[in-house]
């Protein structure tokens, strides 16, 4: 079964969906520009807006362990219905520490889902929304997939994104094509 995870820097609201559906334009990988999605589209989600995911809000550093890996062991980690975040509109509140001047900088999160071979060989574009503060990193199956406003060497729990995301970019959703293969 496939696992998606991803850590993300500064985190307020966090929403992840991979999936195909209606979508009109898309920001490829590396982050550069706009464009359109080729026809036609399947429109199967593999991952709701709304479900569950395990996550790690407790300011540990897990950039030692593979963590990304079908393997790691989570059955300690909260579990809570997305959007999970602090501040914007959220469905999980996650924890930000003791001191809300010197908050956590990395949280952890951990979602399992179904994903058959028929489904895969029937989806021409799949395709990853990401609603982060500030920056992501998301993994498919243990393998980066996409990094967002963090740099591109090797990361560790302590971190800091590139840049602040500016408020009105804190609820924007990020859309980018993730290669199948």
């Amino acid at each position: 079964r496939p696992w998606l995870s991803w850590e993300t820097v500064g985190a307020a609201t966090v929403t992840l969906s991979p999936g195909i559906g209606d979508v009109t334009s898309f920001t490829d990988a590396d982050g550069a520009g706009n464009g359109v999605l080729p026809s036609p589209v399947s429109k199967f989600r593999f991952v709701d807006l709304n479900e569950n995911w395990l996550y790690l809000d407790n300011g540990d550093d897990l950039s030692a362990e593979d963590w990304q890996g079908a393997n790691f062991n989570d059955n300690s980690w909260p579990i809570g219905p997305a959007p999970l975040g602090y501040g914007d509109p959220t469905a999980t509140a996650i924890e930000f520490g003791p001191d809300s001047a010197d908050k956590f900088i990395t949280c952890y999160f951990r979602k399992e889902f179904d994903a058959t071979q028929a489904r895969i060989d029937e989806t021409e574009v799949l395709y990853l929304e990401l609603q982060r503060d500030d920056g992501a990193i998301v993994y498919l199956n243990g393998v980066e997939v996409v990094r967002d406003n963090l740099p591109e060497e090797a990361v560790d729990g302590t971190t800091l994104t590139t840049f602040a995301t500016a408020a009105d970019a804190e609820t924007q959703i990020f859309r980018y094509i993730v290669d199948r293969a």
